[in-house]
């Protein structure tokens, strides 16, 4: 079923899905179904014990990767251990490294460069080496 019209005409969906992501499942410029929007059930989950005895409200940070970055340095600095690493990431089908990746624009799995046609893994990129 083709539902262009009813996507256009969602504020919900216009607004809040951005039009790259659109267009990765339009085919001759119609929308035939939704897609697997999995990074919604992927979140952040930190340790509330751990932001207070680093002195951060949880309700202070900022949602970003420059954001988590910052509490993340502020979680090792407040932590006398030395082997103590604030970020964990369990590879499964609910954790893993695709909130991060999402949010410098970069895709998981394997993507097929327009331009020539070749398959890449943008998770092994020089883009994502920041990351």
């Amino acid at each position: 079923m083709d539902i262009t019209d009813k996507v256009q005409a969602s504020q919900i969906l216009t607004e809040n899905v951005p039009a790259s992501e659109w267009a990765d499942i339009t085919i001759d410029g119609k929308i035939y179904a939704g897609f697997n929007k999995r990074e919604l059930h992927i979140v952040v989950n930190l340790s509330r014990k751990l932001l207070e005895n680093a002195g951060i409200d949880y309700k202070s940070i900022e949602p970003t990767l420059e954001g988590y970055y910052n509490v993340f340095k502020a979680l090792r600095e407040a932590n006398p251990s030395t082997d103590f690493y604030p970020l964990d990431t369990i590879l499964s089908e609910n954790w893993d490294l695709q909130p991060w990746m999402a949010s410098q624009g970069l895709k998981g799995g394997v993507v097929v460069d327009p331009a020539d046609g070749k398959t890449y893994v943008p998770y092994a990129t020089d883009a994502a080496a920041p990351v």
